[in-house]
């Protein structure tokens, strides 16, 4: 297509940032499944019935739908580095804040942040792979990419109770080490990313409602 931008070329660095989207969306899928099998330790030491833990569970979805729209708008503006570090900073930053909750209120906003996080990362790393590959590559990386998340929440489930917490004794510390990996994740984004090598400065962000408006429209 005409209007379609291409803007990496044949570098050969796209790997290394496919492998740094990998790896942000192999940490969400950690965190963000790290908490289901804990639950029993989790209600008993905070007092929590099953509905509570239900609705804590569903906190993540409650923010991220209702931000998805604005968060691509505004990585439009800020640019996708900067989203996508501080998307894989607030998961671990999420998963960090529950260690320390006390109740359910504080369970229950702690695991919110996720809900902020997430949209980041699940609309920036598209924009990312537009950016770095080109033709069928996009399809191969896109594939690629999106075996982290499942990935991370299945090494959750299935290390997380027989594995990680007889290891570290109690919930609050197991939570905290799948922290430090979020945080290394977030430091090695930092370290390594890089936007693309063109910028797609004929393209301009559209405003808020203006999009809003083409979406209603849309059949």
């Amino acid at each position: 297509m005409k209007d379609e931008v291409h803007v990496s070329g044949d570098s050969g660095y796209k790997w290394v940032m496919l492998a740094l989207t990998w790896l942000g969306y192999f940490a969400f899928g950690m965190i963000a499944s790290c908490i289901p099998p804990l639950v029993t330790p989790i209600a008993q030491d905070l007092a929590l019935t099953y509905s509570q833990i239900g609705s804590i569970l569903g906190a993540v979805i409650l923010i991220y739908i209702p931000l998805s729209i604005p968060v691509g708008i505004l990585i439009d503006r800020a640019g996708m580095k900067k989203a996508v570090v501080a998307a894989v900073t607030l998961i671990p930053v999420s998963a960090l804040l529950q260690s320390f909750a006390t109740n359910f209120q504080t369970l229950f906003l702690a695991i919110s942040v996720v809900g902020i996080g997430g949209p980041f990362l699940s609309v920036g790393t598209p924009k990312i792979v537009a950016s770095w590959f080109n033709g069928k590559q996009r399809g191969l990386a896109s594939g690629v990419y999106m075996t982290g998340s499942f990935i991370g929440t299945s090494t959750a489930i299935a290390i997380t109770n027989p594995i990680i917490l007889p290891f570290v004794g109690t919930w609050r510390d197991a939570v905290r080490l799948y922290a430090i990996f979020g945080f290394i994740v977030a430091f090695t984004w930092l370290l390594l990313a890089k936007e693309a090598s063109q910028s797609q400065a004929g393209r301009t962000a559209t405003p808020l409602r203006e999009t809003l408006g083409k979406l209603l429209r849309e059949k």
